[in-house]
């Protein structure tokens, strides 16, 4: 009771990403992590995508231009069972 069902990693769409300028450099150990942690877990491509975007940093202008992208990958229906 009050638990959720874990929902199967395959039917899950996760992205996460960083930049390699400013704060978002410091954050390369992290998202290794991060994607060997999700893919212990299950979740793998292509319902996960873990990115370095090169020349980008952490800033609403870097994540402006690459929203479309993420926003077209989480509706997409690649890695849904």
């Amino acid at each position: 009771e009050g638990r959720q069902r874990s929902r199967d990693p395959a039917s899950v769409r996760l992205y996460v990403d960083r930049g390699t300028e400013g704060l978002d450099a410091l954050y390369d150990v992290a998202l290794e992590r991060a994607r060997d942690v999700l893919a212990d877990r299950g979740y793998r491509a292509p319902g996960l995508q873990a990115k370095v975007v090169a020349g980008t940093g952490h800033d609403e202008d870097a994540w402006g231009a690459r929203v479309a992208d993420v926003v077209t990958f989480l509706a997409g229906s690649a890695g849904r069972g």
